[in-house]
């Protein structure tokens, strides 16, 4: 019984040694897709370009305005990562 469990927790230990290589490998990957040189070549590569100032329009919204660490106003973060980040 104790040779089986040795043995199992070998078995474990080699395993965890994979998913976190393979955890290293997926986050290398991640942050090579969403740097912002790869993306502005992407978005070009699709006909994407940057609009003229005079196209662009900002729109007022409702709401506090959330102070930095600084004590400064700051912007919403009106990003995806942001919004996951906040869940439970």
């Amino acid at each position: 019984v104790v040779s089986q469990g040795s043995f199992r927790m070998q078995e474990l230990a080699r395993h965890n040694l994979e998913l976190q290589q393979d955890y290293g490998r997926l986050k290398l990957q991640v942050a090579e897709l969403s740097s912002p040189g790869r993306i502005a070549s992407e978005a070009r590569r699709l006909g994407f370009h940057l609009p003229q100032p005079d196209d662009v329009r900002s729109l007022p919204v409702k709401g506090s305005v959330p102070v930095n660490a600084g004590g400064t106003v700051g912007r919403p973060a009106l990003s995806l990562k942001s919004l996951l980040e906040q869940r439970p």
